[in-house]
């Protein structure tokens, strides 16, 4: 597929400034479930996709973002769980978080790793809990 072909797609957003044609796709979806004993469900799910063409013939620049929420509320407490990604092959970044919460409490684990440079980095953040606790959180 050219540069033509993606200019007669109208479900993207086209930018042409100077040479350098770029297109986004954005969706953003929200469920919400409710009834009547004091029980809610939820969901939520995002995503950003970005390509950039810089008419060299060259890989084009492309960013993702993703996140997905999905939750329950029940007599006052709270469950949530959270997913994030973040792609980008220009500097060969790639992130993912994954996050749990309990009322008050919770962890949310974070991996990086540059595809470039082989460099990884995992990260743990804790809200209330003690470390030693994780596995049975």
């Amino acid at each position: 597929m050219n540069i033509n072909d993606l200019m007669k797609m109208d479900m993207f957003q086209f930018q042409n400034q100077g040479g350098n044609v770029s297109y986004s796709v954005s969706s953003y979806s929200t469920t919400k479930t409710t009834s009547n004993g004091g029980h809610t469900e939820y969901s939520t799910q995002a995503f950003s996709n970005k390509v950039q063409y810089d008419g060299s013939g060259n890989q084009p620049h492309r960013e993702f973002f993703q996140n997905k929420v999905a939750g329950v509320v029940d007599n006052g407490h709270k469950l949530e769980e959270c997913q994030s990604t973040y792609q980008n092959n220009s500097t060969g970044q790639y992130k993912a978080a994954h996050q749990r919460v309990l009322d008050d409490k919770g962890v949310r684990m974070i991996k990086e790793k540059n595809f470039k440079t082989g460099d990884e980095v995992s990260d743990s953040v804790f809200k209330g809990i003690d470390e030693g606790i994780i596995l049975e959180f």
